[in-house]
């Protein structure tokens, strides 16, 4: 109803976006804002309410495309990981504006810790890789707003450059872990071939810059299970098919 510049109550009070000067972009860069927020705080804890949220914004980037652009603007800017971009440090930079471009939160002069950084862009990963995935209301007549050919760019761009410590392989394994099932079921034999190169050319780069083990591990045994699977990955645990739409 906000983006739609209807009226509401508020507090007693009757308001509407319409009224205010530039008060319907307002409220869409707000609620896109939040949605992409859900994904650091929400999603990094429980993974499969991604697919809900999912559809929410799908809804909304379809009837509205100005969403879906400060939407993605949203996403850059929390997470650039996903562009995918590692930005670099200029010179006279302090180490602080270096790690809050690079998505840390610096309080105090006091850097994130690595792994509450890796837990949030993981779940910022997860919304977005959930909305390429998402179905459309039944019934809908316009083509997915952003669907599953984001992925395999996603993935062939980062194959194109090189990795950084964690959280390169952590974006991999995440963004395969949602969209992998799809990814085979569009591209079949092509998506088997990207795997084999995941494992047998990038892994081994992502092995020489690694500083823990985790993000590393969970993506080999992850690529291994499914390349022996001929890349048949099973859907994400909480996926919401085309029928949510009916509930």
């Amino acid at each position: 109803m906000l983006v739609q510049g209807q009226t509401i109550e508020v507090s007693n009070k009757h308001i509407s976006t319409k009224e205010q000067p530039e008060g319907i972009t307002y409220a869409i860069f707000f609620i896109a804002k939040m949605i992409v927020k859900k994904g650091a705080e929400q999603v990094s804890s429980s993974h499969e309410s991604a697919f809900a949220i999912a559809l929410v914004a799908v809804g909304l980037w379809q009837n509205f495309p100005e969403f879906g652009e400060l939407l993605l603007a949203n996403f850059y800017l929390s997470c650039p990981y996903i562009v995918p971009y590692y930005i670099p440090k200029q010179d006279g930079q302090s180490t602080d504006e270096y790690h809050k471009l690079r998505g840390y939160k610096c309080e105090s002069g006091k850097i994130e810790e690595q792994e509450r950084f890796l837990k949030r862009m993981t779940g910022i990963m997860r919304l977005y890789a959930a909305i390429i995935v998402s179905p459309l209301p039944i019934g809908s007549t316009k083509p997915h707003p952003h669907g599953i050919e984001n992925s395999w760019i996603w993935i062939t761009r980062t194959l194109n450059v090189e990795p950084e410590p964690d959280i390169t392989a952590a974006m991999i394994y995440n963004i395969l872990e949602v969209t992998g099932h799809s990814l085979f079921l569009y591209y079949q034999k092509p998506f088997q071939k990207l795997l084999h190169i995941l494992i047998t050319e990038f892994l081994p780069k992502i092995k020489a810059v690694s500083v823990s083990a985790g993000s590393v591990s969970r993506l080999e045994t992850f690529l291994e299970a499914n390349i022996n699977n001929k890349g048949q990955i099973a859907a994400p645990y909480g996926y919401l098919t085309s029928s949510f739409w009916l509930s």
